[in-house]
């Protein structure tokens, strides 16, 4: 029996020590908007403070859970002091009401070239609109005599604003030209130039992109896009082959003297050599006695059936 009378003491005395332990004893074991009552070590609110609505003693104030201190609710008020800078108090229905040139919605502007700008709570034109400059955006400028935002020449807003070969780039409001079309040399490839009548890129003088950029001598190198003379045309001798020398009246390469290309460019007892490209005598024939064997002349008899044959004598 004792036993239990002991244990029943020891638990009365342990709550009671941690009541007493839980209590405070100075301010700052408090909220910062209460004080400590070192009498009840209980915490209380400081002067000028609230937990709740009722503590406010007002029905158009609330406690702000946050400051713990009474405010008026809403566009409520007793006095203009108790509104925003840009409003004034309503004493009959103790509202907060805009002041003259002020709002907080877009009915209390010109509903028809204005809106309400809610952070500033000012009328301002609505987009596109303006009554000066600054009003606009940075690459337009405002028509005063219509209220109306224009684009600065080159920039724009939407493509209507460029010309027709353009389109409006719409994150540098520059009008670009659209793909196919150009505005200068730098919209084209390095071997083009732009056409400013058509707007578009056209092969440069010298260079091109297709075989009808060249002169009728010449074909199209694609890969360097550069014009070069057809096989058997040049402009220079270089371009022709070794026995040959470039013929600029006609753009042609020609054999060079004692060379020849065809048997036709050599004499009729002749033929000419492809490997050599040189004339020689043909076999059997001449042109003169010195290519005949012994006892043998070169017939050189216009009328003859054997002419520019050896023939005995």
């Amino acid at each position: 029996m004792k036993k239990f009378i002991l244990l029943g003491v020891f638990l009365i005395f342990l709550v009671s020590g941690c009541t007493q332990n839980s209590g405070c004893t100075t301010d700052d074991q408090c909220q910062a908007y209460e004080k400590c009552d070192i009498t009840t070590g209980v915490c209380e609110l400081k002067q000028g403070y609230c937990s709740s609505d009722t503590e406010c003693g007002d029905s158009f104030k609330e406690c702000n859970q946050d400051s713990r201190k009474c405010v008026f609710k809403e566009d409520k008020c007793r006095v203009d002091v108790d509104c925003e800078e840009w409003q004034l108090c309503n004493s009959e229905t103790n509202e907060c009401y805009a002041k003259s040139g002020y709002c907080t919605e877009d009915s209390q502007c010109n509903i028809y070239t204005q809106e309400c700008d809610t952070l500033v709570h000012l009328c301002i034109p609505k987009p596109g609109l303006c009554e000066d400059n600054f009003d606009c955006e940075g690459w337009e400028l405002c028509d005063q005599s219509t209220g109306k935002c224009y684009s600065l020449e080159g920039r724009c807003t939407i493509s209507l604003d460029c010309n027709e070969w353009e389109i409006c780039d719409e994150k540098t409001h520059y009008c670009e030209a659209k793909d196919g079309f150009c505005n200068n040399d730098l919209n084209c490839e390095d071997w083009e130039e732009c056409n400013l009548d058509l707007r578009r890129c056209f092969a440069s003088q010298g260079n091109c992109g297709m075989d009808s950029d060249c002169l009728d001598w010449q074909l199209c190198n694609r890969d360097e896009h550069l014009c070069q003379a057809k096989k058997g045309y040049c402009i220079k001798d270089k371009d022709c082959d070794l026995h040959e020398k470039c013929v600029l009246s006609t753009n042609k390469c020609v054999p060079l003297s004692g060379y020849c290309n065809y048997d036709s460019q050599c004499s009729p007892w002749e033929e000419c050599s492809l490997i050599t490209n040189r004339c020689s005598v043909k076999n059997g024939m001449c042109g003169t006695d010195l290519q005949c064997p012994t006892g043998k002349y070169c017939d050189l008899d216009s009328s003859s059936d054997t002419i520019y044959y050896c023939v005995s004598e």
